[in-house]
């Protein structure tokens, strides 16, 4: 998780020295789409982006981050020690993305309280799957009893989408109007072949005859490949630093 915490940190110096820049969180839903569809559950997860205003253009640039997970599985099951002995614990398997791309947006109103735009983005996703097991004897789960990964793949991407963002400032007559937004939007993500696991759907039961299989001790798990496809729908806050 280096590469997510450089990345967050390369957006917020952005941010800082920028004179007019606007900050979102969102929080994100996506729905594969097309041979995807099927295949992966669902995913939840956050969106962070960080955009500059291009000179005093309606267009703006920055970039983007975010996270999300999909299909996971929790077991009670018996966790066998070197020496042969059995602790009942649980085992998790968390199917997991992060996303970074460089980011546009333009503004398709230059005044008033409500402002449809329309934006896009490209860079690369990176997905994984990993195993946990706890330690019943570790209070806060710091030191699980074993960790795996137990697949990870990414590729390139590019997104195209529209939202709408609302001054929610208007309500109150002492807050700063065009500082505090309401953000909501959609939009479609296509990009290169990718694989990945789902562990909400049963090993066997959705992919075609042959598809291949990672097998670990304490789960088993078919191996999916489609090329990226998603719509997302996101909901979040925009606070304006800078002024209008």
């Amino acid at each position: 998780m280096k590469i997510t915490f450089f990345c967050f940190a390369l957006l917020c110096t952005f941010a800082s020295a920028a004179a007019q820049t606007d900050l979102a969180v969102y929080f994100e839903h996506q729905l594969p789409q097309a041979r995807m569809r099927g295949l992966m559950a669902n995913s939840f997860g956050a969106n962070a982006v960080v955009l500059k205003r291009v000179s005093e253009s309606a267009f703006w640039v920055g970039g983007a981050a975010s996270i999300g997970s999909y299909g996971g599985l929790t077991t009670t099951q018996t966790y066998r020690h070197a020496d042969g002995s059995g602790t009942l614990t649980d085992m998790h398997v968390g199917n997991n993305h992060v996303a970074f791309a460089a980011a546009g947006r333009l503004d398709l109103r230059a005044g008033g309280n409500m402002i449809p735009y329309v934006a896009a983005k490209t860079g690369y996703a990176h997905y994984w799957t990993n195993l946990r097991v706890d330690n019943p004897g570790d209070a806060d789960n710091s030191r699980p009893l074993e960790r795996a990964m137990l697949l990870e793949d990414g590729t390139f991407f590019g997104t195209l989408g529209a939202g709408v963002r609302w001054d929610v400032g208007s309500l109150f007559k002492k807050a700063p109007s065009r500082r505090y937004w309401l953000d909501l939007a959609a939009d479609y993500t296509a990009g290169g072949r990718v694989r990945f696991m789902n562990a909400s759907i049963l090993p066997g039961t959705a992919g075609p005859p042959g598809t291949p299989t990672v097998v670990h001790r304490y789960h088993t798990g078919d191996v999916y490949a489609a090329p990226l496809s998603q719509l997302s729908l996101r909901v979040g806050f925009l606070l304006r630093v800078g002024g209008e």
